[in-house]
């Protein structure tokens, strides 16, 4: 009852087949496309193609998705060191892991696909040309040297783990002396998520559960069908146990179909339709209310009055009315929490030095003269006037056309180390497979660079030392009722 109930058995006696009710097709009848049926097929009549040439898994491994900021817990089946498929233990497909189209088929896809880079890479003629670590560390250092300062800027992947986030934050800020560090795309304003963890220390955070149990339930500005397909899971179920759901969006999507209430407003107007929202909610005598909040209030223009009718709200009604914020990507929480900001040091301190948003830097090709990418961005053309460039991926991308450097990274399911999920529990993910052994974690492929620049503040021998290095201050961050306020040697700061 957890999935989306799409297939069932039809007909009666030995006509009996699995299908969808009335002959719809599986669109029709609201499939997710998630994999579910495959999970829990028991002769085999599906199964995922990766699966039917690497044979029967002899391991699994439970780790965590990092496609979206729910952050579902899968189960990863493998053989030697391949993935086979995401699903249910051998033999236990009686209770299978949820889990989204994303979380199901992209790991092992993307993971083993034959485009995948993992050598270094150096651009010399206008082509690529393979090259040992060693080569393209010397060559990135030298050149990194020429722009220190203002001129150099650094934009992380919020899929990231917080160790790696913190170690490229701390090498932009210590260094190359430089506060232009984002994530790729910016939010609304560079403060918004310190205000929603403000928000989950005061109030708590949510699980997506609670969405079951909610009387009403306001889905504000969000497209959960493609970002957050669980959430929308649960919105589904609850409509199915006649809870009042309200949706609010620019555009009809999906959602509304599970809706009691839509309520349409002009795109770019939902700072309107939040103030009014706000202030009747805050006269209202109901319990037990959630509010789902999505894309266009938090990466809005106006992201900062809606911020601010929200925490409004919050203060009005206390826990009768809690707040979901849908963070789009999986760790932009954890990434946040870690420093990878441009106002913001680990532990949502303040910097002295503000810096550059993504787009900031984006629209100043004249300032920034020197960017350090890891994953990639849309808006290529802003690169062409760069004189040095470093994407740090898995593949190349429209990005790695102005790019001089590219380097190999490793892909969540050859990852260990940490992400906070929209819930606010602080994830450890485990590693399903081995990297290959010519690709560098990010953390120190940028430790190797910044020794070879003979900076001594970024120094670490492995994941866990980076972690133990920020225990602290995670926990310290992430404990309720009690909002961070230190400045110590976790938080490095530009000297």
């Amino acid at each position: 009852e957890r999935y989306s109930e799409v297939l069932a058995f039809i007909q009666r006696g030995n006509s009996a087949i699995v299908g969808t009710a009335f002959d719809e097709s599986q669109k029709e009848a609201g499939c997710e496309y998630c994999g579910a049926c495959i999970d829990v097929c028991p002769t085999g009549s599906i199964s995922e193609k990766m699966g039917v040439w690497v044979g029967q898994p002899d391991k699994s491994t439970k780790t965590n998705c990092i496609y979206c900021s729910i952050a579902c817990e899968i189960n990863v089946n493998t053989k030697g060191n391949r993935i086979v498929n995401v699903g249910p233990k051998p033999g236990r497909r009686d209770d299978p892991p949820q889990v989204c189209l994303r979380g199901k088929f992209i790991p092992g896809d993307i993971t083993h696909h034959p485009e995948r880079i993992t050598r270094p890479q150096i651009k010399k003629k206008g082509h690529w040309i393979e090259v040992s670590w060693k080569e393209a560390i010397n060559y990135i250092s030298k050149n990194l040297k020429k722009f220190s300062g203002e001129q150099f800027g650094l934009i992380g992947s919020a899929h990231d783990t917080i160790e790696n986030s913190f170690v490229l934050q701390k090498f932009a800020r210590q260094a190359m002396k430089s506060a232009n560090i984002d994530i790729y795309p910016s939010m609304g304003y560079s403060g918004l998520i310190k205000d929603i963890h403000d928000y989950y220390v005061e109030n708590g955070n949510g699980s997506i559960d609670d969405i079951l149990s909610a009387d009403k339930i306001y889905v504000i500005g969000s497209q959960a069908n493609w970002s957050h397909p669980i959430i929308e899971n649960r919105i589904r179920k609850a409509y199915k146990s006649g809870r009042e759901i309200i949706v609010a969006n620019s555009s009809k999507n999906r959602t509304v179909d599970f809706s009691t209430d839509f309520n349409r407003y002009r795109k770019g107007e939902e700072h309107k339709f939040i103030y009014n929202l706000t202030q009747e909610l805050s006269k209202t005598k109901d319990h037990n209310i959630i509010l789902v909040v999505g894309d266009e209030v938090i990466r809005s223009d106006k992201a900062i009055e809606n911020m601010q009718n929200l925490m409004f709200l919050s203060g009005k009604t206390g826990n009768n009315c809690r707040m979901m914020f849908l963070m789009p990507e999986g760790n932009r929480y954890g990434a946040t929490l870690a420093g990878m900001n441009p106002a913001l040091l680990p532990g949502f301190n303040t910097s002295r030095k503000k810096g550059m948003t993504v787009d900031e830097m984006l629209k100043k090709q004249k300032v920034i003269s020197a960017l350090y990418l890891v994953g990639d961005i849309h808006e290529t053309k802003a690169l062409a006037g760069l004189d040095f460039f470093v994407q740090q991926n898995m593949f190349f991308t429209h990005a790695s056309e102005y790019a001089d450097v590219f380097l190999p990274m490793g892909s969540s399911m050859e990852s260990d180390g940490h992400i906070i999920n929209l819930e606010g529990k602080l994830i450890k993910l485990k590693p399903a497979i081995r990297k290959d052994e010519h690709i560098l974690p990010t953390s120190l492929a940028v430790n190797r660079i910044a020794r070879a620049m003979n900076s001594k503040e970024i120094y670490y021998k492995s994941t866990k030392s980076i972690y133990i290095e920020i225990k602290a201050l995670i926990e310290t961050a992430l404990s309720k009722g009690h909002k961070v306020k230190v400045n110590n040697a976790n938080v490095p700061d530009i000297k």
